[in-house]
């Protein structure tokens, strides 16, 4: 309470208004920046360590 923010705003549209800080902005668009980094690199991971042992990367159905 009683902080100054500073606020940005679509001219066109003052109700379309937010607060101009790094987290506000850009945690959502980092957060899936790292959970794909993070899922890009384990399945690279698996892959990576199938093909050294010799395994197919998928596999048909035996049916």
């Amino acid at each position: 309470m009683g902080q100054e923010v500073e606020v940005i705003y679509n001219v066109d549209n003052p109700s379309d208004a937010a607060v101009n800080s790094f987290f506000d902005l850009w945690m959502v668009a980092a957060t899936l920046c790292g959970a794909t980094l993070i899922l890009f690199v384990v399945l690279n991971g698996v892959a990576i360590h199938k093909m050294r042992s010799g395994r197919p990367l998928l596999e048909a159905d035996s049916d």
